[in-house]
């Protein structure tokens, strides 16, 4: 028998608000109109997923803490944007027990990455452009959908947090890269980004995952 399966990071609750699990602090981050930071957006949601900070979206309200902290790297980036690459050494120079794992390549290839990374845990942040177009954007990667039969789990979409979108309500992403047709056996050579009010052809071409070091794994409480 063939069913959809949806696999979701356990950090998150979906409700009127989407919440950080165990509290009902609210879990989206919004980019503004004027903004670049999509990928600082998506970091501050994806390190909070992992326990690093507990207000994602005040973080340039906090006089102190880690939110404060975060701020700190990530204000001089705020309007003109940040790469992969500048988000990784940013989120490992806050010394907060979290191992930023950068990977480029052929769309495909990115696929493979975000599959093994949420698999094993990790929220990870994809960059992609349309295709023909040189625009980059990021988004926070949640979760994956796909088909299973029997013991069989085929995915096909990964299931997203665009900060550049409206928050989700009753759901725990907002945006869907649908990177292999249903049923079939080979990833595509893009992807379909589906959110609310548009659809467009994309091709993925960097991730970063935000992995807990050992010594972090080791304070955390039984």
């Amino acid at each position: 028998m063939e069913s959809t399966v949806q696999k979701l990071h356990p950090a998150l609750v979906a409700g009127q608000r989407l919440a950080l699990a165990g509290s009902n602090v609210a879990a989206f981050s919004f980019q503004g109109a004027w903004d670049g930071g999509c990928a600082l957006h998506s970091a501050a949601m994806a390190v909070a997923m992992l326990g690093r900070l507990a207000f994602p979206l005040r973080v340039s309200q906090r006089r102190g803490g880690r939110e404060a902290a975060f701020w700190k790297h990530a204000e001089p980036y705020y309007l003109a944007g940040i790469s992969l690459d500048d988000l990784a050494t940013l989120v490992w120079e806050l010394n907060w027990g979290l191992r930023p794992v950068l990977f480029e390549g052929r769309h495909t290839k990115v696929v493979g990455f975000c599959e093994q990374e949420l698999a094993r845990g990790w929220p990870v942040i994809v960059s992609w452009r349309e295709r023909h177009r040189s625009q980059l954007h990021a988004v926070v990667v949640v979760g994956i959908e796909g088909q299973r039969v029997g013991r069989t789990f085929t995915p096909h979409t990964l299931l997203a947090l665009d900060p550049a979108q409206a928050e989700p309500t009753l759901a725990v992403y907002n945006a869907r890269i649908t990177f292999r047709t249903p049923g079939a056996s080979k990833r595509n050579a893009h992807a379909q980004y589906v959110t609310a009010h548009d659809r467009c052809a994309i091709e993925l071409v960097g991730a970063l995952s935000f992995r807990q070091t050992a010594t972090a794994r080791k304070h955390k409480p039984p």
